[in-house]
C-alpha cells in the first residue's frame, strides 16, 4: 500500500492544482484509488486489464485520449491543456508506472462528467460519482467503498 499522504502530496496534488475544484477532485481520486487498487497495492488488476492506482482500463484511457484530441483549446478547457503535451496519448504502461500520468487521466475522466464534483465530506455523492464515472462491473457497497478510504487514510 502506498502511503496515503505521500500519494496525495506527490501524485495527486501536482495534477489537481491545475484543474477546477482541486480539493473536491482530490477527495474523489483518493477514494477511488483506495477502493480500486487498495491504496496502490495493485498496479495491475488480477485477471483483468485495469491498471494503475485508479484501475483504469485501456478502452477508458483511449476514450479520454479521444476526448482530449477532439476538444478545441478554449478557456473552458484550459485546465487540462497545460499537460496535453506531457500525458496525452501516453503509452498504456504509464498508467502503472507514472502516478501523475494515471492521476491526469483519472482527473480528466472526472472533468468529462457533466455533474459537478461532490461537496467535501459528502460520501454518498462521492460514491454516486464513483458509480457513474468509473462504472465498476462489481461495485462495492457504499459502506465498503467508504471503509476502503478510511482504512487507507489510517494505515
Amino acid at each position: 500500500m502506498i502511503n496515503y499522504r505521500q500519494f496525495k502530496q506527490y501524485a495527486v496534488r501536482p495534477i489537481t492544482k491545475h484543474f477546477p475544484t482541486p480539493v473536491k477532485a482530490e477527495q474523489c481520486l483518493m477514494a477511488f484509488a483506495a477502493h480500486e487498487s487498495l491504496g496502490g497495492t495493485y498496479m495491475q488488476q488480477i485477471r483483468g486489464p485495469a491498471m494503475g492506482p485508479y484501475q483504469m482500463e485501456p478502452p477508458t484511457k483511449n476514450l479520454v485520449d479521444r476526448w482530449v484530441r477532439l476538444s478545441q483549446p478554449d478557456a473552458t478547457k484550459a485546465p487540462f491543456i497545460w499537460a496535453r503535451g506531457t500525458y496525452h496519448n501516453a503509452p498504456l504502461d504509464e498508467l502503472r508506472t507514472d502516478l501523475k500520468c494515471a492521476t491526469w487521466y483519472a482527473r480528466l475522466l472526472l472533468l468529462a462528467d457533466p455533474h459537478p464534483l461532490p461537496k467535501l465530506e459528502d460520501w454518498d455523492a462521492v460514491y454516486e460519482t464513483y458509480l457513474r464515472v468509473w462504472r465498476p462491473g462489481k461495485p462495492p457497497t457504499k459502506a465498503q467503498f467508504k471503509q476502503a478510504h478510511v482504512r487507507w487514510l489510517r494505515a
